[in-house]
């Protein structure tokens, strides 16, 4: 009898052990991955982490007159020449963020896109954070997205981004009745969660 016992209780020990080691592999997996979860929210376009590309847009983005002065052939001849329009992913669709939505994981960070906590003058705006926490800890944030629309004075300002690996791009621009402009360029690194500037490219 007390060898059946003893049997017994070594085979419930060796099934317990077993199951323990499953979950650390299968975590191992998820952590040295990363996790696309919303498919609403991709990456962005790439067009935006190549700065030769933004540097083309200024001269090629132009309006020989205004815009409100520009008739149909005109406003075609810009559409196609202007080199701002080959970014093809569609932004607008962040315009539609209220709340948290997760974005991506990586070793056991979740990386969210949010409204970000930023007021603007503009008639109608919005910004979005991209946010990093772990263990129900925020760690960083950082505005990818933003829009105003200033409709009196005819002007509205954005920031597109695009996210690659350990890379953040953030792309800012302007369109007033003279064209788009580029404002601003900037390069992140992401290390464990914080978004580190390393690289810059200011537009006049």
């Amino acid at each position: 009898m007390n060898s059946l016992k003893i049997g017994t209780i070594t085979f419930i020990v060796f099934i317990l052990a077993c199951k323990k080691i499953v979950p650390e592999k299968s975590n191992q997996k998820e952590e040295n991955s990363i996790v696309l979860i919303s498919k609403d929210f991709q990456e962005g376009d790439s067009l935006i982490s190549n700065l030769k590309f933004i540097k083309s847009i200024e001269d090629s983005c132009i309006r020989t007159e205004g815009v409100l002065e520009d008739n149909r052939e005109q406003r075609e001849d810009f559409n196609s020449r202007c080199r701002f329009y080959k970014i093809t992913h569609d932004y607008s669709v962040l315009k539609g963020v209220e709340e948290k939505e997760q974005f991506f994981k990586r070793n056991k960070i979740i990386y969210s896109l949010d409204l970000a906590n930023k007021k603007s003058d503009a008639d109608d705006y919005k910004f979005v954070s991209l946010c990093s926490e772990k263990d129900g800890e925020n760690i960083d944030s950082l505005i990818v997205y933003s829009y105003e629309n200033y409709i009196e004075a005819l002007v509205t300002k954005g920031a597109y981004f695009y996210v690659k690996n350990d890379r953040v791009f953030v792309y800012k621009f302007n369109e007033d009745e003279e064209g788009i402009h580029s404002d601003e360029w900037n390069e992140y690194r992401i290390n464990k969660g914080k978004f580190e500037l390393i690289k810059r490219s200011l537009f006049n």
